[in-house]
């Protein structure tokens, strides 16, 4: 009979205790996703006074070459609203600036929209941030014809996709099909940085 009220005791004790702990590992999670960890240690990651993560990447290697920058690129500003949700923490809105640049011997394309501010989502169910198995996180934009992959440990700007186009996670090579949908672009700095670790 004792263990009977032992059992019914923590029943009523036990939720009470582990879920601030929980709420506290989501807070966390929150703050610093696993899957952007990488981008925190860089300095790339920031936390914004109003609760926003904000992600501050540049895309300017579009072949998988010996690593250096094109002569061109865009930058990628990636504001995220995050909510916990028990033990997860979801991706509430996402908003991406971007903005082309051409440099010294670069043509510049006439008549290119060079900068604009979009929201940008997941797609299907909620995606958990919190979750250290996530290896990738893709983001569209309404239309569908703009993406971003965020990797741990690297990320792929696709300002060209078509319905249906694979999203390459590699910089074509002289091997790779560059016809094909969907190529995007990456980071050199991000690449360095990595190799050097």
């Amino acid at each position: 009979m004792k263990i009977h009220y032992l059992c019914a005791f923590m029943a009523l004790v036990l939720p009470l205790c582990c879920s601030p702990a929980l709420a506290g590992e989501a807070h966390q999670a929150c703050e610093t996703p696993p899957v952007l960890r990488h981008y925190a240690e860089l300095g790339r990651l920031q936390q914004m006074p109003d609760g926003r993560l904000a992600l501050q990447l540049v895309a300017d290697l579009h072949a998988a070459d010996c690593g250096a920058p094109d002569c061109y690129g865009t930058n990628l500003n990636i504001s995220m609203k995050l909510q916990k949700r028990g033990k997860a923490c979801v991706l509430r809105d996402v908003l991406v600036s971007t903005s082309e640049f051409f440099g010294q011997g670069c043509a510049d394309a006439a008549g290119a929209d060079h900068s604009r501010q979009e929201s940008y989502a997941t797609k299907g169910k909620p995606v958990d941030l919190a979750d250290p198995r996530l290896k990738k996180l893709t983001l569209h934009n309404k239309s569908g014809r703009r993406a971003i992959v965020l990797l741990p440990d690297n990320f792929f700007y696709f300002p060209k996709v078509v319905p249906g186009g694979v999203l390459h996670t590699h910089l074509p090579s002289d091997e790779d099909d560059e016809g094909s949908c969907c190529w995007g672009s990456s980071s050199a700095n991000v690449s360095l940085m990595k190799a050097a670790d």
